[in-house]
């Protein structure tokens, strides 16, 4: 077994892992301390059942990626944060989250907005980035886990707003309030235990109460990424 800790959401992670695989996706995140807050491991059955309910052939070594970041993700909300689903991306110091079922396009989308905005665009995490509060504010944090176009950087940055995406030959984003409540909750993890649960859901609400939610119908038009952009950064 080998160990090693990393820093995410300024959570000091001790990884404890069989594969050299986690360390090489991690290094950017590694820290030199023999301090953490969480220490995360994978059992043979863990591994077993995620390759159960994976679609196609993986190695134990990429099943127990998977699994590390699972494990993690369930122990986040007694530090006040919790795994979104969703391609995150940082314009002018603040973070914009485009949340989908798996294969509507956030990363199409999301490389829209890099051909709109040129370098003022970078990613947070294109796939599955943290949200934790500080200070009463949401903010999202890169990881190492960050799908397979792996689009990640090492930073946390206060989310404005966050955005469901819906296929569509015509380009259009409407503010939704409250009624995202229900679309998020496809896009996070919930612990098994009952204060978990209790704890996600009160750091989800907070997180829905604090940012701006829209629903956009989009094409892959660069028109797409324009009235999203606009709509998004307008402060309510």
């Amino acid at each position: 077994m080998n160990c090693f800790v990393i820093k995410v959401a300024e959570l000091n992670v001790l990884i404890n892992t069989r594969f050299d695989r986690l360390f090489a996706i991690c290094k950017d995140y590694v820290v030199d301390t023999d301090d953490y807050d969480i220490s995360v491991s994978v059992s043979d059955a863990d591994i077993m059942r995620e390759r159960d309910i994976s679609e196609g052939e993986f190695s134990d070594a990429y099943l127990e990626s998977v699994c590390m970041y699972r494990n993690l993700c369930l122990q986040l909300p007694k530090y006040g944060a919790f795994l979104l689903h969703a391609s995150c991306i940082e314009v002018d110091g603040v973070a914009y989250a485009f949340s989908a079922a798996s294969g509507t396009g956030k990363s199409t989308h999301t490389m829209l907005w890099r051909r709109l905005l040129g370098d003022r665009m970078r990613y947070v995490n294109g796939d599955k980035p943290i949200i934790r509060f500080f200070d009463g504010l949401p903010y999202a944090c890169g990881t190492p886990w960050a799908g397979k176009e792996g689009y990640q950087n090492n930073c946390m940055v206060p989310v404005r707003s966050i955005c469901f995406i819906e296929r569509g030959t015509e380009n259009k984003i409407i503010n939704i309030g409250k009624d995202a409540g229900k679309l998020i909750m496809k896009q996070i993890i919930l612990p098994s235990d009952a204060e978990g649960v209790i704890c996600t859901l009160d750091l989800v609400d907070r997180f829905l109460r604090s940012v701006s939610s829209y629903r956009l119908e989009c094409n892959i038009s660069l028109e797409a990424a324009q009235i999203a952009y606009e709509a998004m950064s307008t402060l309510n």
